[in-house]
């Protein structure tokens, strides 16, 4: 478990070694969601294909996708430090 403090805007801090885990990078859009008295928050997994424009080569399945966006996603990550 982490505390965090809500900021006056409302924001919050992911600590940064669960955004690494879960490949969140600047910009990701979250879907947030209200359960039984929780908020969750949950990464959009899929982008918009423009997004994805580059990363998919020829004929791929979706598994293929996904892990050439994880890659792709990795790899951004580690140009930004």
């Amino acid at each position: 478990m982490v505390i965090r403090e809500i900021d006056e805007q409302g924001r919050i801090v992911i600590p940064y070694e669960w955004r690494t885990e879960e490949g969140l990078l600047p910009k990701t859009k979250v879907e947030l969601t209200k359960e039984g008295g929780r908020i969750l928050i949950k990464p959009l997994k899929y982008r918009s294909l423009m997004e994805l424009k580059g990363v998919a080569k020829g004929k791929m399945t979706l598994k293929e996708i996904e892990n050439a966006e994880m890659y792709a996603a990795n790899k951004r990550l580690t140009r930004s430090r």
